[in-house]
């Protein structure tokens, strides 16, 4: 997890976030992964909160393939960041 806070003085107001994160290994190399996020943008912008949940394949010890889904609260006008995700990592 990890928590950030900005106070007002160079916005129109105080600003923070927080996220928490879980892993949970299902059998391995495969993986359960939630995180949940919490953003208070400077008013007046709306409060938002993100919940991701998804999976991750580990194939070998310094690579990881990772499916997720987004899902936010509220719509940010034109920009949309739900929806599928995929990544792949290596370790080094």
């Amino acid at each position: 997890s990890e928590l950030y806070a900005q106070d007002g003085n160079a916005l129109p107001s105080a600003q923070w976030g927080t996220y928490v994160q879980g892993v949970l290994e299902v059998v391995e190399p495969f993986y359960l992964v939630g995180r949940y996020e919490h953003y208070d943008q400077p008013k007046p912008a709306p409060t938002l909160n993100l919940f991701t949940g998804g999976g991750v394949w580990k194939p070998y010890p310094f690579m990881a393939i990772k499916v997720e889904y987004r899902y936010v609260d509220r719509n940010l006008e034109d920009n949309s960041v739900e929806g599928f995700f995929s990544s792949f990592t290596t370790f080094f």
